[in-house]
């Protein structure tokens, strides 16, 4: 099994990476244990719960946590532990709970597979129906009932905000060229992927070498380049 861990947050079409963890209807919640790269039951729910959607994490991040970014894939179908889907970021849910005795903020994407057609073309989360959002508010709250965390919904943003936090928990960063060293939306530098080939093709352009370093455009802001910081 590979280590999911070391794969980029975003795909070379642009698309999130969003390992499953948890499939949809699962009464249990499991966890991906990097060292021995398996997957492991992390709790029971509460009699009666299970997950509504496909349930995982970005890979290629490291949240406040220390853990990878959660994501919710909204979507009608299950899949399995180790699945990786390319999403689209909708928006987050700001969560906060208590982590040994303060309250901390967990903040929770919420993304749709981007090959899902049958839900519709949702470009955020505000278009979901109100009825849908309130019941995944609830299923965040009685998920963790029993453990002592009290969480509390702060409210929902979108998708903006969703790739913000994407970009701020990257392991690795790479900063664009042209936009004051802001960090870019494309974390994992497609040179590094390809091992440093002149000839490397992917989304956005080509690999080019100057005497800076390696430099590769940007799939998010197609007219800079991107250059590991």
């Amino acid at each position: 099994m590979p280590n999911y861990m070391k794969l980029p947050p975003f795909d070379d079409d642009g698309d999130l990476n969003m390992v499953v963890e948890t499939p949809r209807g699962s009464a249990v919640k499991l966890r991906y244990e990097p060292k021995m790269k398996v997957f492991t039951v992390s709790r029971a729910l509460a009699l009666g719960l299970s997950y509504p959607f496909d349930w995982g994490f970005i890979p290629g991040t490291k949240a406040d946590d220390g853990d990878p970014v959660d994501a919710l894939a909204v979507h009608d179908s299950a899949t399995f532990p180790g699945v990786v889907l390319p999403c689209r970021a909708l928006g987050v849910v700001d969560v906060s709970q208590k982590e040994e005795g303060k309250r901390e903020q967990n903040p929770r994407l919420i993304v749709m597979p981007s090959w899902h057609e049958r839900m519709g073309e949702f470009e955020k989360a505000s278009g979901l129906p109100k009825r849908l959002r309130e019941e995944i508010e609830q299923f965040f709250v009685s998920a963790t009932f029993f453990t002592g965390k009290d969480p509390k919904i702060e409210g929902w943003r979108g998708p903006k905000a969703a790739l913000a936090i994407v970009k701020q928990a990257t392991v690795g960063k790479v900063r664009c060229r042209g936009t004051r060293n802001q960090i870019c939306c494309y974390a994992a530098e497609p040179a590094a992927r390809a091992g440093g080939s002149h000839g490397a093709n992917f989304r956005a352009g080509r690999l080019s070498r100057t005497r800076g370093g390696r430099l590769a455009a940007c799939p998010y802001h197609h007219d800079h380049q991107i250059r590991r910081s």
